[in-house]
């Protein structure tokens, strides 16, 4: 069984050796074929590069306009942001001035009132002054000083 599969072995290593030699007729109208192939692949290739290059042109001309596109919504953003700057900036200032004339309001009631309160303090002293000199003729006077924590 051994010698079978060896033997089976050897004859087709032997024919595949042989396989190999036999050569492969090329005819004319196998080069004719080829020929006519070269053409048409040549034919096909410039249709392709033509098709690619008209697509390619489409193509940027669309980017293009795309492009110009965002060109024009950058340019409405900018815009856009401009006017919310200048926005800001006015409520900037007037809340800026809205103060400055509240503290102003503040500083002239303040003012408004010492001034208004300094004249009647100085009357209001001298009524003191006045009853004070009184009591030293009336206790009932000299009594009511010293209820109210003026004496």
């Amino acid at each position: 069984m051994k010698k079978i599969t060896i033997l089976l072995t050897l004859v087709f290593l032997a024919g595949s050796l042989f396989a190999q030699d036999e050569k492969v007729p090329f005819t004319l109208a196998d080069r004719d074929r080829m020929i006519r192939l070269e053409v048409q692949l040549g034919s096909f290739q410039s249709q392709v590069d033509s098709k690619f290059e008209s697509l390619r042109a489409e193509m940027d001309a669309k980017f293009e306009s795309i492009d110009s596109k965002f060109e024009a919504i950058n340019t409405k953003i900018d815009a856009n942001n401009q006017r919310i700057s200048d926005q800001q900036d006015l409520l900037f200032w007037g809340f800026t001035i809205l103060f400055g004339l509240l503290l102003f309001m503040l500083g002239y009631n303040i003012w408004d009132r010492r001034t208004m309160i300094a004249p009647i303090k100085e009357r209001q002293d001298k009524i003191i002054q006045i009853l004070k000199e009184a009591d030293d003729d009336n206790l009932s006077i000299r009594e009511a000083f010293r209820r109210a924590s003026l004496w």
